[in-house]
């Protein structure tokens, strides 16, 4: 499907506010109306992008799913930039296919803005059955935490004398893991995505101590939860894993797992008889850096020993293992276990995904 960004920005009402970036573009701060052609009361700008598109939309209905924004995308309403003020502003990630990298200017005539025909249409990530590895993101892709993060932390905090409850303890965790992705954490590396065993055991401390402000004996807690997810007990594969996984073998494709971990992984994954047909893992910590750093993806082909276009990285986050493994060059589908409908560009099970490379 192609989609059209118009702006319609009122520097009264929105400000100066940086805006967005994405895929490398940026956004001004203002309003976008999302169609195939302009609508009357937008400016004369229209942005673009390739292939696929993380977005963070502020000021839509706490539909709370990224499904419904992508519908609502789709038929044609509007989204406002990341840093423009919203009186209820929810956060969400989507993943949309639009135009070709185009930047239309304000002096060009805005028949060519919107008429579509004028723009080549981004291909469908067609012909993946020809390529000899698939790559598989772990945690939410092919291994899940049981219980979960919240309940396991919830019940070694509670030994250790936290009194949060369980709700508590799952906030707190899911906020102290997604400032220490996106802005690093005291003492870790000032450069962004680089990482090592170290770095990973450092990190997840600093996130145990921030969840469990009430704790008596951090380190201690620290111990154990990282000694529980450790465990190969403490994960569990879904349902569709192990078959898939099989099919896909006995067709001649080549399977490993490329994730943002740490060396925990080698032995969680080893233990997991549905897994067996993985050949390799390639662990960020071991890499030196994470997902989505240019330098992880080289080193996935790298191990492959393949050229990246060979290569089809299937996961369950957009940017990390689709827009970013596109941008160097591998093929990429996005698993979204729970989208209502079939898109090009997504997969609902590793089922799909056989049935895609055709495997028997």
């Amino acid at each position: 499907m192609v989609f059209h960004l118009y702006l319609a920005f009122d520097s009264r009402r929105h400000g100066s506010a940086r805006g967005i970036t994405s895929n490398g573009v940026s956004f001004p701060n203002g309003t976008y109306f999302v169609s195939r052609t302009a609508p009357a009361s937008c400016g004369k700008r229209c942005l673009t992008l390739s292939g696929h598109a993380i977005f963070k939309v502020n000021s839509v209905p706490s539909k709370g799913s990224d499904t419904f924004c992508h519908r609502m995308l789709a038929a044609g309403t509007s989204v406002t930039s990341e840093n423009a003020p919203a009186a209820s502003a929810v956060r969400l990630t989507m993943l949309v296919t639009v135009n070709p990298a185009t930047t239309i200017s304000a002096e060009e005539s805005e028949t060519s803005m919107s008429n579509p025909a004028n723009s080549t249409p981004a291909a469908p990530p067609s012909g993946v059955s020809d390529c000899q590895w698939i790559v598989f993101d772990a945690v939410g892709t092919l291994i899940d935490p049981r219980p979960s993060v919240a309940v396991a932390y919830h019940a070694v905090g509670s030994r250790y004398g936290s009194r949060l409850d369980v709700l508590e303890v799952g906030r707190r965790f899911r906020s102290a893991f997604r400032r220490s992705e996106q802005d690093g954490f005291p003492g870790g590396p000032t450069e962004r995505w680089v990482t090592s065993d170290a770095i990973e055991e450092a990190r997840w401390r600093w996130i145990v101590g921030d969840v469990f402000p009430d704790i008596t004996d951090p380190e201690g807690c620290f111990q154990e939860l990282w000694d529980h997810f450790a465990q190969p007990s403490s994960w569990c594969c879904f349902a569709d894993i192990g078959d898939s996984l099989n099919q896909l073998v006995a067709s001649g494709y080549r399977l490993a797992i490329a994730s943002n971990f740490d060396r925990r992984l080698h032995s969680v994954c080893a233990a997991i008889p549905q897994l067996s047909g993985i050949e390799l893992r390639i662990v960020s910590a071991t890499v030196g850096v994470r997902k989505p750093a240019r330098r992880f993806y080289s080193a996935v082909a790298q191990a492959c020993g393949s050229e990246p276009q060979q290569i089809l990285m299937i996961g369950d986050n957009p940017e990390h293992d689709v827009v970013a493994p596109r941008a160097a060059g591998f093929r990429a589908l996005h698993l979204d276990r729970g989208a209502g409908d079939v898109a090009a560009d997504r997969v609902r099970s590793l089922q799909e995904i056989v049935t895609r490379m055709g495997a028997r």
